[in-house]
């Protein structure tokens, strides 16, 4: 596939940013997460937009929309200040556009890896925070690529900001007025953030040099996750949901591929950050903007773990949902609310202590974030999904285009991918790598 680079640039607030607006504060819960991107992909089909006329038409769609959609969520077009604020001074997003040799599908039938990365923002601009690519195929499709910063947009963020992007891209394609909402930039005011906080151990693991990691890209359709789900009925989980079991499942294969290397059992522990907008109270809005997510910490069982059934590993998961509940789903004083992120954030530190004793990855749900009812106005998405993972150790669950089936995104290092992949139970119950749009 030949990938031409058409045209980039910067693309600014409509209107500038009011001076008393001009200094966005990070809040406590942004401070602890690394600097790094979220990649988003999304596919959309040709429809009737097949010819140049329509692709300029699009293309001034989108950098008009951006422009003014830029004016209600201005941090986006702000610079980081250190570890503390953002200085929204209005230098704007990168905006990109694109063309290949090939057509939609084509890419789409056997998606690579390599190939999804090129449909990508450059990665080398990290003074920008939010980066855009649109990369037109040669069939009329196209894709729309999105990089925003981790740094104080969590996946729930992520995906109200693609939507309200494509939400002013709609109502400029088809010519109409709609009530736009502008979003709740209040995180810093419900986790203040504290001068000169160091990035913490989690920070520092992502900022060491990386091996080389391999990512795999399983899918569990939903009759496959009905199977599951009957394996891991219990008296103590008479109901798991799909992404419970799904995780449990993959937890399981990752213990099994530590023995199978090592010769012997070594502990692993699971990281994922829970939302917790609405577990607050009051709880917050869904468009509250910023990090709303703490980390969850599941430690491994006993020597017996790779046989352990899913039913356990699950109850290990609810646990840690109902600690987080009982923490924070109470009406809290910010100094209390402070006070258990720092005891969250301890934890989490206190496992990654034990590096040498024991194994850590991280496992995140994007599950039922609506990126597949993003609409810019020629139709929704037939495939959205990340475009890659940098990092070891980690594995990201996403809706798949099929209802009820979820996209299983699995980074490892090298020599653990090549066991991890070798297992019957994998494939007996997830695809390697399918086609996302039949």
């Amino acid at each position: 596939m030949e990938i031409t680079i058409n045209s980039n640039e910067m693309i600014k607030p409509s209107s500038p940013t009011p001076p008393h607006l001009r200094s966005f504060k990070l809040s406590l819960l942004d401070q602890f997460v690394p600097t790094m991107y979220t990649p988003i992909l999304l596919f959309f089909p040709a429809g009737n937009f097949s010819d140049d006329d329509h692709r300029q038409v699009r293309s001034r769609i989108l950098k008009n929309s951006l422009s003014t959609f830029l004016t209600r969520y201005y941090p986006l077009a702000g610079r980081l200040n250190g570890n503390i604020s953002v200085e929204c001074n209005d230098e704007g997003v990168y905006y990109s556009e694109a063309e290949v040799d090939s057509s939609l599908l084509d890419v789409l039938r056997e998606p690579e890896i390599e190939t999804m990365k090129k449909l990508m923002p450059p990665k080398n601009k990290n003074d920008i925070l939010f980066l855009v690519q649109v990369t037109f195929f040669e069939c009329g499709g196209l894709s729309i690529g999105v990089c925003i910063s981790h740094k104080f947009s969590d996946a729930a963020s992520t995906t109200t900001v693609i939507r309200a992007w494509a939400a002013e891209a709609e109502a400029f394609m088809h010519h109409e007025s709609i009530l736009l909402v502008a979003p709740q930039l209040s995180s810093a005011a419900i986790f203040p953030p504290i001068d000169n906080l160091p990035m913490g151990k989690l920070a520092d693991e992502f900022d060491k040099e990386k091996p080389r990691v391999v990512v795999r890209r399983y899918v569990f359709s939903a009759s496959k996750i009905a199977s599951l789900k009957e394996i891991a009925v219990s008296e103590e989980v008479r109901s798991p949901s799909r992404v419970e079991v799904v995780s449990a499942f993959l937890w399981r294969r990752t213990i099994r591929t530590i023995k199978l290397k090592l010769g012997t059992h070594r502990p692993l522990a699971i990281v994922w950050p829970v939302n917790l907008r609405a577990r607050l109270l009051p709880p917050l809005g869904s468009d509250t903007f910023g990090n709303i997510a703490i980390p969850m910490v599941m430690e491994g069982q006993d020597e017996s773990e790779c046989e352990i059934k899913l039913s356990k590993l699950i109850n290990v998961m609810r646990r840690g949902i109902l600690e987080i509940d009982s923490k924070y789903g109470r009406e809290l004083g910010t100094e209390e609310l402070v006070g258990e992120i720092f005891k969250s954030y301890t934890e989490v530190g206190k496992i990654l202590e034990k590096a040498s004793e024991m194994d850590f990855h991280g496992h995140s749900s994007w599950c039922r974030f609506p990126l597949y009812e993003v609409d810019f106005g020629w139709g929704k998405p037939v495939w959205a999904t990340i475009a890659y993972i940098e990092h070891p150790n980690t594995v990201v669950l996403m809706d798949a285009r099929d209802d009820g089936a979820i996209e299983a995104w699995v980074s490892l290092k090298e020599e653990d991918m090549f066991i991890f992949e070798q297992d019957d139970d994998l494939s007996k119950f997830a695809t390697l790598n399918p086609c996302p749009y039949v």
